[in-house]
């Protein structure tokens, strides 16, 4: 199947306004989108992240209606050009990290397409607020720019400079939460003691970080303790590497190795980053990849620990 947005008709797009989604803009600093980008990204995102088509809406040149599943759940994801931004929008509500799974998506592809076609890679951001903003037209939806300078945040307007904070939506897009969500208990119930753990089907939401896996925190009778993903599964670095980055012919091990002087926990930490950043062909970062892995590589018991771990009270 060969699907060609250049070709289909173009429609007129209307900012976004409704309260009832959750959205976030693709900003270029030389304030146009560069010819070609919108189709080669949304292509990227059906082969490379496998978001797929919504058969139910029409599609357009400019806007792209998407139907895509994380954690096993379907969300409707819509991809609009305008002139000058794209906008990224989720019509249904959704916990934090699987916003932060599409951001992730959207932030691989155009790190990919954008230095494949030689632009400079975007920024990110949302519209400004209208209330706080000195820009001549302020009633007109205009784009502010997300800065990480700080731990607080902000978005500063392309046009007047004005600076406002980010609220806790939109710091959602942004964040790599320890979300959790586990199917009803008639579906799943997850036990130490259950001999066929990889046949479960369990949902977890939210993505690994370097940080949760060198030092996840979790309890044990009570006791908070943390649990060492990195160092724990440092002995297997050639089967992660194989199995998280689809490294079959070790290349991209050699390399680490003789990058690292062959220091395992180094390597290991540098196949969870390389995992995390999508690069080549790797399998999606979540936590439910990460438990599938441990399973496949007979690491079975840590698997167990990190999914008690995961567990919402």
């Amino acid at each position: 199947m060969f699907f060609m947005p250049s070709v289909l008709p173009k429609v007129e797009l209307s900012y976004n306004q409704s309260s009832n989604s959750s959205f976030f803009l693709v900003l270029f600093d030389y304030g146009y989108c560069p010819v070609g980008l919108f189709c080669a990204a949304t292509t990227r995102l059906i082969v490379k992240h496998k978001w797929e088509i919504n058969k139910g809406e029409d599609q357009y040149r400019n806007k792209i209606n998407f139907d895509c599943t994380f954690s096993g759940k379907s969300y409707n994801v819509i991809f609009s050009a305008f002139s000058a931004h794209y906008e990224v929008c989720l019509k249904e509500k959704a916990l934090p990290g699987v916003k932060y799974i599409i951001y992730q998506n959207i932030n691989d592809v155009f790190g990919k397409v954008c230095d494949d076609m030689k632009y400079p890679p975007p920024s990110y951001g949302f519209y400004c607020p209208g209330e706080s903003c000195k820009y001549v037209d302020a009633s007109y939806p205009h784009p502010a720019k997300c800065t990480f300078s700080d731990e607080s945040k902000q978005m500063e307007c392309y046009y007047s400079g004005k600076r406002s904070g980010l609220t806790e939506e939109y710091k959602q897009w942004f964040s790599s939460p320890l979300q959790v969500q586990m199917v009803s208990q008639e579906q799943i119930k997850v036990h130490s003691s259950q001999p066929k753990m990889r046949d479960q089907v369990v949902k977890l939401e939210g993505v690994p970080t370097v940080k949760l896996l060198t030092s996840l925190p979790i309890k044990v009778n009570g006791e908070e303790k943390k649990l060492k993903i990195i160092q724990r599964t440092s002995t297997h670095y050639t089967d992660l590497a194989m199995h998280l980055l689809n490294d079959d012919n070790c290349d991209i091990l050699d390399a680490l190795k003789k990058e690292f002087h062959h220091n395992p926990v180094d390597i290991t930490t540098a196949i969870y980053k390389k995992w995390i950043n999508g690069v080549a062909e790797s399998k999606p970062a979540t936590w439910k990849t990460l438990v599938d892995v441990l399973i496949e590589i007979e690491l079975k018991s840590l698997a167990e620990e990190i999914q008690t771990a995961l567990h919402l009270e």
